[in-house]
């Protein structure tokens, strides 16, 4: 769902309210850094909140980096298999960070690991012809570089909309638009929604009109408008109990009791549930990550038997579309190109390790490769 947020001005000024569609992903975002701190339990925990500000700290502390690169992604860089594997509790374990930089003034993606240990900064590498996650920063920028430009406002004044702020911005990523001087450069595509003074930002949609806008020179290089196309006008907003209707009526009180306590256990970032056992993580870019999964045998003792998986993570679905699917496969390309934890893959041993986001013309080729990994 969009969601206002208040920001900043680039050129300065008031603050303002405008409409993203990123709220959600930055409220799991945050879920997935802010978590308590406590002694390492494990080589595969997740960093700490600490951690995390420790790595973009080091990484501008040694100068490769400056208040106005942006982190796309800080996450735990794992220790290799056998490490992990012979590791004991009360020993020691390297712990080190991954980051992706965005450096915007120049258009290029670094990849960094940090020794959180020796507080320092032990790979720092260019990745060319790549474009990392977008952020919420750009975000709120590209709809603020939108709703100021004199072309899309006049699109709008055709429509018969003179009041902005009724109007939702969503962005995407460009897909596969002809957009002039392309290269490598930034873009996002931004669709819009007649929200009015509703709740519902995901309101009737403003067709036959969108934007492109480049977030390296900061500036909307194109407004396609092929044309008005009638706006619904019947109220679609949800949570006016009005446009709602009646509720249906409450259901009989379901209780869920463990009289005894509950079958499973969580230790840390370790759930034990009857036989098996598996230590969990949420990554930025993969999601949910499942470590270690192991069955206890028969005979019991803390015997385990071969172990089932090493590492499993579970990514989002993606669209697969072939060419020639005409306008679908322009409007459906951010399924294909914009999802995170698909927009590169490395093999490994009985693992997937990502990395930046790769050309879009090598995507095809990543998603075949898919189902072998």
């Amino acid at each position: 769902m969009l969601t206002t947020w208040t920001i900043a001005p680039v050129t300065g000024g008031e603050d303002r309210h405008w409409q993203t569609d990123r709220g959600m992903k930055a409220a799991m975002l945050l879920g997935m850094f802010a978590l308590s701190t406590q002694p390492l339990a494990h080589p595969l925990d997740p960093l700490s909140t600490e951690e995390l500000s420790s790595v973009a700290q080091i990484i501008r502390s040694e100068g490769k980096a400056d208040t106005n690169d942006l982190f796309t992604l800080i996450a735990l860089h794992e220790p290799p298999k056998d490490e992990v594997l012979a590791w004991k509790p009360g020993t020691g374990s390297r712990r080190e960070g991954f980051a992706v930089v965005f450096d915007q003034k120049v258009n290029t993606t670094f990849e960094a690991i940090v020794d959180l240990k020796s507080r320092s900064v032990i790979s720092w590498k260019q990745v060319p012809g790549v474009q990392p996650m977008w952020t919420e920063t750009e975000d709120a920028l590209a709809v603020e570089l939108v709703i100021e430009n004199a072309d899309w406002q006049a699109a709008m004044v055709r429509r018969g909309i003179t009041n902005f702020s009724e109007v939702a911005i969503a962005t995407w990523m460009p897909g596969h638009y002809s957009i002039p001087e392309r290269g490598d450069r930034r873009f996002f595509r931004t669709t819009f929604h007649h929200k009015r003074s509703g709740a519902n930002s995901y309101g009737p949609p403003i067709e036959g009109v969108e934007a492109i806008v480049d977030l390296n020179d900061q500036k909307v290089v194109q407004v396609i408008d092929t044309g008005r196309r009638a706006i619904a006008q019947e109220p679609t907003d949800f949570f006016d109990a009005r446009v709602r209707g009646e509720t249906r009526p409450a259901l009989k009180p379901l209780a869920t009791l463990q009289p005894e306590g509950p079958s499973f256990k969580i230790d840390g970032n370790e759930i034990q549930w009857d036989r098996w056992r598996f230590r969990y993580a949420f990554h930025p870019r993969e999601g949910l990550v499942l470590y270690l999964v192991r069955y206890e045998d028969a005979v019991g003792n803390g015997r385990f038997c071969t172990e089932p998986a090493y590492r499993n993570c579970w990514c989002p679905m993606v669209t697969r579309l072939e060419p020639g699917s005409g306008e679908m496969l322009l409007m459906k390309a951010n399924t294909d190109w914009a999802i995170p934890p698909l927009q590169s893959y490395r093999r490994a041993t009985r693992r997937v390790t990502p990395r930046c986001s790769m050309r879009r013309w090598q995507m095809r080729e990543a998603l075949a490769s898919w189902n072998t990994i």
